[in-house]
């Protein structure tokens, strides 16, 4: 196997459980999906200030030899018991490697916006001025 075979492989990893989507899932169906990823341990249970419920899940965060954080916040909102957001929350020095996982794996649709044709989902990045984070937000694709 080539380099150029391992790039791909590499950045699956950088980016866990976007392989399996889980919008449109149950609470219980999420948790049970969770359950059997590795990477992610729970967090919290919880609800926003507008009611809507939550699972939170991440990654303890670890300083690399270059001095770089490594961490990831992976949260899934519900309305009636199905996931309708899945936010991911990572160091803003991991931003290049996600974009390079994205444009691999989805289909670019402009700004910061990918489209996943299979699960019809859509990840949009999210940037703020002056943080030190940026988000990943999954919603489902509307036309």
């Amino acid at each position: 196997m080539t380099s150029k075979h391992l790039i791909p492989i590499a950045l699956l990893t950088l980016f866990p459980s976007l392989a399996k989507a889980q919008l449109n899932k149950s609470k219980g169906q999420v948790m049970q999906f969770m359950s059997n990823d590795s990477t992610l341990t729970f967090d919290k249970s919880s609800r926003t200030k507008d009611s809507f419920e939550f699972l939170s899940y991440s990654i303890p965060i670890k300083v690399l030899p270059d001095g770089h954080i490594a961490s990831t916040t992976k949260v899934f909102y519900f309305f009636n018991d199905t996931c309708f957001l899945i936010k991911i929350i990572k160091p803003n020095n991991q931003l290049n490697n996600v974009i390079k996982d994205l444009n691999y794996r989805f289909v670019p649709m402009g700004d910061n916006i990918w489209f996943d044709e299979k699960e019809k989902a859509k990840y949009e990045i999210v940037l703020k001025e002056n943080d030190s984070v940026f988000t990943v937000q999954e919603t489902p694709w509307k036309n």
